[in-house]
């Protein structure tokens, strides 16, 4: 049994194990799903961004500043570089903004945000290579992070067309915080693990529930059935208290400051008690025994309060007073400072064995000493020395005829006359 209920915890165990993992691994994989798409939405959605204000500097006709042979003045570079600010700080995650072209292959800085708001150390090597990559490709893109100032940064590249000539003159590059870039993305992906683990552990709750609810009902119904089992075997119990032969009493012990037996009161009594005492019930029940019996004997109380206090069990024999029988007694204690009793009246059977005793050395008849006690008295003289002894053998004449003639009975208390005529005037 042992064996069995220790393999079923240990498959259900090996069970939550083997969904736990592949829950995890499905989790897994669907979180770094989510963060790539997460991930790639936020690129994306910076790209885009890079490509409006792209086209919105492109609106305000700045090809002309740098494709023409007109040289912009301190003014149009101010009021660009003005312009710059304000999409940097309409926008929390731009850093760096500035405009780049290509001359002899080299990039070149038109103008940039540097001077007015945050210096950043950009690689230029990454710069050029992904500027080339623009002009190679006309199309926005994001560059590798690199670091700047103990922070990591990433650069969104956007190609400048002229609106007449649809000329690509230009780069814009705005300079992004790659923490604040993906942060977004990060707790998405973190609020699905939680979903993830929260579905997870919401299903092992379940099933535990499940289990613990099925596990209930089996135990409801094997309490039920032991109940039903216990009701039954009480009603038996009870049954064959009450008809016992014998008189069962429950009683609890009262005790003194000492921690001696003075009384006791009855808790339980069976029918044959009753009969026995001639009380009832009601009139136990509650009751102290010096109460409803005052002529009990203290002998009684101290052998019960014995039984009572140490747990032994005894058996007594012994006479009550109180009923003028001999009784033997089965005293035990279910606990402490409580004794059950069971009575039985062993006063004819004491008598019967008396009276064996008595024929074992006696004349049912005449009551006088018979051939056994003859021969133990006679080995009790022969052992001494010197003692005169005489026998004396006496016959009944026309026994027989009184027999026949008057029938045995007659004849029968003749012998018991003649023994009572001997005892009284022959035997001291």
């Amino acid at each position: 049994m042992i064996s069995k209920q220790w393999m079923r915890k240990k498959a259900l165990y090996l069970s939550i194990i083997l969904v736990t993992l592949c829950f995890l691994l499905a989790g897994g994989v669907y979180a770094n799903a989510r963060w790539v798409e997460y991930r790639d939405q936020a690129e994306h959605h910076a790209l885009l961004h890079a490509s409006s204000i792209a086209a919105a500097l492109n609106g305000e006709q700045l090809a002309s500043f740098f494709t023409g042979s007109k040289i912009p003045s301190t003014m149009d570079l101010a009021k660009f570089k003005t312009r710059m600010l304000e999409v940097i700080k309409a926008n929390a995650m731009f850093h760096y903004i500035g405009l780049y072209t290509i001359s002899d292959d080299d990039l070149f800085p038109l103008v940039d945000s540097s001077s007015m708001l945050t210096v950043l150390d950009i690689p230029q090597q990454l710069l050029q290579d992904e500027a080339d990559r623009v002009f190679a490709s006309q199309k926005p893109l994001l560059s590798p992070v690199f670091q700047s100032s103990q922070r990591s940064y990433t650069l969104v590249l956007a190609p400048m067309h002229d609106l007449q000539t649809h000329v690509l003159y230009g780069v814009l590059v705005i300079a992004l915080d790659s923490q604040q870039l993906y942060d977004s993305p990060l707790l998405n992906t973190f609020r699905q693990i939680m979903i993830i683990f929260i579905s997870w552990l919401c299903l092992l709750i379940s099933g535990l529930m499940y289990r613990l609810y099925k596990k209930s009902q089996s135990m409801r119904k094997d309490l039920e059935a032991n109940n039903q089992q216990l009701l039954q075997t009480d009603a038996e119990m009870q049954l064959l208290v009450d008809q016992m032969p014998q008189a069962l009493a429950v009683h609890e012990l009262l005790c003194d400051e000492q921690g001696n037996g003075i009384d006791y009161r009855f808790l339980k009594v069976n029918p044959m008690f009753t009969k026995f005492t001639g009380l009832s019930e009601v009139q136990l029940i509650g009751r102290r025994v010096l109460e409803v019996l005052p002529k009990t004997e203290s002998y009684w109380i101290q052998t019960y309060a014995e039984v009572a206090l140490t747990g032994v069990p005894k058996e007594i024999e012994h006479y009550s007073i109180q009923f003028d029988r001999w009784f033997l007694v089965h005293a035990y204690s279910p606990k402490r400072g409580q004794f059950i009793t069971i009575f039985e009246d062993v006063t004819e059977q004491r008598a019967r064995q008396k009276e064996l005793e008595f024929l074992s050395f006696h004349d049912a008849y005449t009551r006088m000493y018979n051939r056994n006690a003859f021969l133990f008295h006679f080995s009790e003289y022969d052992k001494r020395k010197m003692h005169p002894l005489a026998i004396v053998l006496l016959d009944i004449n026309g026994l027989k005829d009184i027999n026949d003639t008057y029938g045995f009975d007659v004849g029968d208390r003749m012998i018991q006359q003649l023994g009572t005529c001997i005892q009284k005037h022959c035997v001291s």
